[in-house]
């Protein structure tokens, strides 16, 4: 979670992004995993400490560009 995303990457999660819609007509909110998917497990390194499953897109994820470039909102909180 310390590289950036590549631009081909992001064009084409933005394509999705305009392409789901009108597939699924009510489709209204995005969200990344660690929005979804809260559950916590045992650490690799320590099984008496319990980290996050999943933690992506993480904190270099360019929110802001993408939600600019769809009709979607970010699922709230």
């Amino acid at each position: 979670m310390t590289e950036h995303y590549p631009e081909a990457q992001i064009a084409a999660l933005v394509r999705l992004l305009e392409w789901l819609p009108q597939t699924l007509p009510s489709l209204r909110f995005i969200a990344g995993h660690e929005q979804l998917d809260t559950a916590l497990e045992p650490a690799s390194d320590d099984a008496g400490r319990s980290v996050q499953r999943k933690l992506d897109p993480g904190p270099l994820f360019p929110w802001e560009l993408v939600l600019r470039s769809i009709d979607l909102q970010r699922m709230p909180d």
